[in-house]
């Protein structure tokens, strides 16, 4: 997958990634475009709904997806990795109720961590210090506590998907809970 790498004079650029590493990150930049693309199709979702609230909670949902994607791609920018943007996955997910929505975004969410987990693990493995930390905080990235923290909207959005009441009242709680 990788095309070129060219060390510079820039520090992070001279020491090189494994391919295996760049072969993970590229494949986490498609994996985030397609939990984009699925945000905002559950935005669209709710929106021909009426629920709007919803709407901007999976709107802020999507932005994240695309946040975390450019990080990936600044971070192989920096060490001088050239590459072929990755194909995104078509959206297949079926959802026949607005809690499935909730149901199928816990279902990503972790999925996503245990693919940053792999690439933790990776880079713990490969010796990979520099990336180790800029998944953990370094670079600006905070990738890891990042989708640790989706993961745990994602949660808190279902319990409050799962209780009884109408969904207007739901959509308050779980857009104020979000934006907290």
């Amino acid at each position: 997958m990788k095309l070129k790498q060219k060390p510079e004079n820039n520090s992070t650029k001279n020491i090189e990634l494994s391919e295996n590493m760049i072969e993970a990150l590229i494949k986490q930049i498609s994996h985030e475009l397609h939990n984009y693309t699925l945000y905002k199709t559950f935005a669209n979702y709710f929106g021909t709904c009426g629920l709007n609230l919803l709407r901007e909670y999976y709107l802020g949902r999507a932005d994240e997806e695309l946040l975390h994607h450019n990080w990936i791609v600044t971070y192989l920018e920096d060490r001088g990795v050239f590459f072929k943007y990755p194909a995104v996955t078509e959206i297949t997910e079926e959802f026949d109720d607005h809690l499935d929505v909730f149901e199928l975004t816990v279902a990503v969410e972790e999925e996503t961590t245990k693919l940053i987990y792999d690439i933790v693990n990776l880079a713990q493995k490969e010796g990979d210090w520099l990336t180790f930390a800029w998944l953990m905080k370094d670079g600006g990235s905070e990738l890891l506590n990042e989708q640790l923290e989706e993961l745990s909207i994602s949660n808190l959005a279902l319990d409050i998907a799962s209780q009884d009441g109408s969904w207007f009242e739901k959509e308050r709680a779980i857009l104020s809970a979000y934006k907290k």
